[in-house]
C-alpha cells in the first residue's frame, strides 16, 4: 500500500518506505493475509509519523504489534503446556 494519495498524505520517498515497512511488519505480526485492515493500520501509523516517529519497529508497536506479540506468546505458551516443549 502506498502512503501517498490513498490516505491524502504526502511524504518523501524515504518516509513512505519506512511507513510501508511498518505497515507490513504490523500485518505480519497480526497474521493478516488480506488487505482488509490496511486502512486502519495505516491511519495509526500516520498518526505516529505526524508526531515525528520514523522507526519502523516503534511504528509497528504503536499500530498493534505489542498486543499481537502478547497474544501470540500466550498462545504458544498454552500449546507448550498442552503438548510439551516441542509444541507438537
Amino acid at each position: 500500500m502506498s502512503f501517498g494519495g490513498a490516505l491524502h498524505v504526502h511524504y518523501d520517498l524515504e518516509t513512505q518506505r519506512v511507513l510501508s515497512v511498518a505497515l507490513e511488519m504490523t500485518r505480519v505480526s497480526l497474521g493478516l493475509a488480506d488487505d482488509f485492515a490496511n486502512g486502519i493500520i495505516a491511519k495509526r501509523i500516520i498518526e505516529l509519523a505526524e508526531v515525528g516517529e520514523r522507526d519502523p519497529e516503534l511504528l509497528c508497536e504503536g499500530a498493534g504489534c505489542t498486543l499481537s506479540r502478547t497474544a501470540t506468546g500466550a498462545a504458544a505458551l498454552g500449546r507448550r503446556q498442552r503438548h510439551g516443549p516441542s509444541g507438537s
